[in-house]
């Protein structure tokens, strides 16, 4: 029975693989959707499984597409494809036609943030929320464009929760009594950290103190967002990557890797009330580094918490492309760990 499964996972892999790759845009996706909701599920998620978007998926759209769909696994394939685009630019649909504003109202807006970060944040009451995870998973190895986490397919692999209380400004996170799926690995790929208020005001007082420009306006439920681009250099950095893992699919375990950075991003706010609505961070890291891609987009939005309206992370993506390591083995028994293909890891939080 063993062999039976490693079989199937060969072939299974073999066939993410060897997947044809279908680059569209938001218009062209959701004419795919329209005219495929007669497709049975499992149909349905796999032709949504070899598709790219060339835009960002806005939250908003996805929620809508989620209610038209009705099958779980073409759900789960539909905020997978989202989620890999989070980090693209909008569709020109979602941009708002406003000229730039002028320097002085750029500051007025990220005063706002800055105030907003500092002093609504920390009032944040103590509070518990459960925390679901849906893991995706490429293909290990592949072409340069596989390994790069373009060219592979996303599957879901597992669902986790876990236990996140805020308290005095921390996250403190554990491990939910019940999982949707029994797995060896938890926590696998990139750790987020911070999405409560501490990686905000990092991220704030690093692009202040570094290189913020203007970027664009958003169109919103609310209005518009204004839309500021940063970059950060390594040696002005304090953000830290942290990864755990991933040659635990080869039956192996590793130690976290921890790192400084420099990063990039993009941070979007409401013009009206300072609040921060968007946060992308991606990390530049050095082809010799044992991942070599780490990103995270972080989305807030209205909570209500014992009858008040807080603003709370809403959703998150984290999106991770790192080496694996495999176990040599020669004839005489003898084996050894070496480092194997790179692998896209792909974490859904909400």
């Amino acid at each position: 029975m063993k062999r039976t499964w490693s079989l199937i996972a060969i072939l299974l892999g073999m066939a993410m693989t060897s997947s044809a790759t279908q680059r569209v845009s938001i218009e062209q996706l959701e004419r795919i959707l329209t005219e495929s909701q007669s497709l049975p599920d499992g149909d349905l998620a796999a032709k949504l499984g070899d598709l790219r978007l060339t835009e960002r998926f806005t939250s908003a759209r996805l929620a809508h597409w989620k209610t038209a769909l009705t099958g779980e696994r073409s759900q789960r394939a539909l905020v997978g494809l989202a989620d890999r685009s989070a980090f693209l630019e909008p569709a020109a649909a979602d941009v708002a036609g406003i000229g730039q504003p002028s320097l002085e109202e750029q500051r007025r807006i990220m005063g706002l943030a800055a105030t907003y970060v500092s002093k609504t944040i920390p009032q944040l009451p103590r509070f518990i929320a459960t925390r679901t995870i849906t893991h995706f998973a490429g293909a290990p190895g592949g072409d340069e464009e596989a390994a790069a986490g373009i060219g592979s397919s996303l599957h879901a692999v597992r669902i986790s929760r876990a236990k996140v209380t805020y308290r005095d400004g921390e996250e403190i996170v554990e491990p939910a009594p019940v999982k949707v799926e029994k797995t060896r690995t938890f926590n696998e790929g990139l750790k987020t950290w911070g999405a409560f208020g501490p990686i905000l005001g990092l991220v704030l007082v690093d692009a202040a103190e570094n290189k913020l420009t203007w970027g664009h306006w958003e169109k919103s439920a609310d209005g518009e967002v204004a839309v500021f681009r940063y970059a950060v250099p390594k040696d002005r950095s304090h953000y830290e990557v942290r990864y755990c893992c991933v040659a635990s699919s080869y039956g192996l375990e590793t130690d976290s890797f921890h790192q400084m950075s420099a990063y990039r991003g993009e941070i979007a706010v409401d013009e009206k009330s300072g609040v921060i609505v968007r946060l992308t961070v991606e990390a530049d890291l050095s082809a010799n580094d044992p991942i070599s891609r780490a990103a995270i987009a972080v989305e807030y939005g209205p909570v209500e918490l014992g009858g008040t309206r807080y603003i709370c992370p809403v959703n998150s993506v984290s999106i991770s492309v790192a080496q694996t390591l495999k176990q040599v083995q020669e004839p005489d028994g003898r084996s050894w760990p070496a480092m194997g293909p790179q692998q896209m890891l792909l974490n859904h939080q909400h």
